[in-house]
């Protein structure tokens, strides 16, 4: 079986640890199934963490975030306590300024956020440009706070 890198990430990293979970859900979690995890979510914008939230995940891609308690189509593992980030963020990223770029090398595979802390002056405003759920969004720095070279 090949797994996209999305999957492969979400695999070796977060599902093996809800196994002992997936019992609370009709069987285990796998890529082609549909479950939501419900728990505190972390969008990556501006918003606030969403308490009794929960990711909908439908063959191994997220699908939204939505109310826990607004689930009735498939199975909820509940994670107490937890906290929920959809998405992966690559903080040491170079050269992938344009927001193009972003949404093939990034956002396409996971990654949602890219931290670029050596960007040129020149390429800021690209960075600056990240509209959510279009490109992985850039926090940056530039020139101004990065060591020269």
């Amino acid at each position: 079986m090949l797994f996209s890198r999305r999957e492969f990430l979400a695999t070796i990293t977060g599902l093996p640890l809800l196994a002992p979970l997936a019992g609370q859900a009709s069987g285990p979690l796998n890529a082609e199934k549909r479950y939501a995890l419900a728990g505190t979510i972390l969008p990556g914008d501006q918003t606030p963490p969403l308490k009794k939230h929960a990711v909908l995940v439908d063959r191994g891609r997220i699908q939204a975030v939505v109310p826990a308690l607004s689930v009735k189509d498939r199975p909820v593992v509940c994670l107490g306590k937890a906290t929920i980030m959809p998405g992966v963020i690559n903080a040491h990223c170079h050269q992938l300024h344009s927001p193009e770029q972003r949404a093939q090398r990034w956002l396409q595979h996971g990654v949602t956020s890219i931290g670029d802390a050596a960007a040129p002056l020149a390429a800021l405003p690209q960075l600056i440009d990240s509209p959510i759920g279009v490109t992985s969004t850039a926090a940056f720095s530039g020139p101004m706070l990065a060591p020269p070279g």
